[in-house]
Parts: structure tokens; C-alpha cells; sequence
């Protein structure tokens, strides 16, 4: 499957998980921050947003959505919340998430999870 990921995940190893698995199945993967989120969604073009949400950072995840839905060139971007919180599906509904992936994360699922949403926007 070919397609752009941008990816902003904490942890680097997770990260390197993501990208591992991601790059095995034919996805380009960009590996972004908090600081350059808006200008990698600009240069890059994703398909599909994988946000790292932190129970501690409520107020800024929520802003981020509230910022890419409503720009015109990403307000239908699908984006995927991956979290280690106990209330990620709360969290992912009030903010309009396209899914939600708990951490630590099946493989299997987290392929399934990301193949679904690219399929659906594709």
C-alpha cells in the first residue's frame, strides 16, 4: 500500500516501531514534532495523521485537532490516536479522532487499524 504517514510519536522507541512497521508495508513515514507539525503537514501532504496523545497534554492534543480541522487543506484528514491513557476512547471521541489505538499496542491491530483508515480515505 503506498501512502504518507506523518507520524509524532514520544517515545523514540515506539517510534521506531511505527516506522519499522509502517516502511514493511510500503508506507512513507515522517517522523515529526510538536514544532514542526503545521510545517510537515504542509510539506508532506499525509494521508493519514498518527498522534501520540499524553493524558498530561488534553489541552494541547485538543488544540492541535481544533487547528487541523479547521484549516481547509486538513480538515478531513483521518487521524489516529495512539495512547498509554485508560480514557483514550473519551479523548478520541471529544476531539473527532478517526481511531484510536491503546498502548502498548498488538501489532496485528495497529496494521489493521492504519490499512482501514487509508482504505476508507482512499
Amino acid at each position: 500500500m503506498s501512502a504518507k504517514i506523518l507520524v509524532l510519536e514520544n517515545d523514540k522507541d515506539i517510534l521506531e516501531i511505527i516506522t519499522l512497521i509502517l516502511s514493511d508495508n510500503g508506507i512513507d513515514v515522517l517522523p515529526t514534532s510538536h514544532d514542526n507539525l503545521f510545517k510537515d503537514l504542509f510539506g508532506y501532504q499525509p494521508q493519514l495523521l498518527i498522534l501520540d496523545h499524553m493524558q498530561t497534554a488534553e489541552k494541547r492534543d485538543l488544540a492541535i485537532f481544533q487547528e487541523i480541522h479547521s484549516h481547509s487543506n486538513f480538515n478531513s484528514l483521518p487521524i489516529i490516536l495512539i495512547s498509554a491513557s485508560f480514557h483514550i476512547d473519551e479523548f478520541a471521541k471529544s476531539c473527532k479522532a478517526t481511531a484510536y489505538i491503546s498502548k502498548p499496542f498488538d501489532i496485528d491491530y495497529f496494521k489493521n487499524t492504519v490499512t482501514k483508515v487509508l482504505v476508507a480515505v482512499a
